[in-house]
């Protein structure tokens, strides 16, 4: 079901998009839209496709050379990411740790104020960090 209403047509091109019409070829995305992931396998691409057609970009400046420093920084960008994720793993593991134990300090500090405020005279308890309300 085509949706053909001149409103929604202007509603999309007022909010900078564009109706998708099927079978159409859409633009190719910005660079900063893709994802580290397809920049990152259309570099891998691009470096598989010049190390095989060598002989005939080495005139124009795709020779060993420039495929060699291309597949070197590849394999560190590919590394720096590893890194990066194991970061974030171990980050989110450090995170849940955190959140725990400032569960149970809280916990013990409800209990300990609890322990006072029933152990001791009211006019103490601010020696204790609380304030004097029952």
């Amino acid at each position: 079901m085509e949706n053909n209403n001149p409103l929604n047509e202007q509603k999309l091109q007022n909010e900078g998009m564009q109706q998708v019409i099927p079978g159409e070829e859409q633009p190719p995305k910005s660079h900063l839209s893709r994802s580290f992931n397809e920049r990152l396998g259309e570099a891998d691409l691009l470096a598989v496709a010049m190390q095989a057609n060598q002989d005939a970009l080495t005139p124009g400046g795709g020779g060993a050379d420039f495929v060699s420093k291309l597949q070197g920084v590849l394999i560190e960008i590919k590394a720096i990411n590893q890194e990066q994720e194991r970061f974030k793993a171990s980050l989110k593991t450090s995170t849940e740790k955190f959140l725990l134990k400032s569960k149970e300090m809280a916990q013990l500090v409800r209990k300990g104020r609890s322990i006072v405020k029933n152990e001791l005279p009211q006019v103490r308890w601010v020696e204790f960090g609380i304030k004097a309300t029952r």
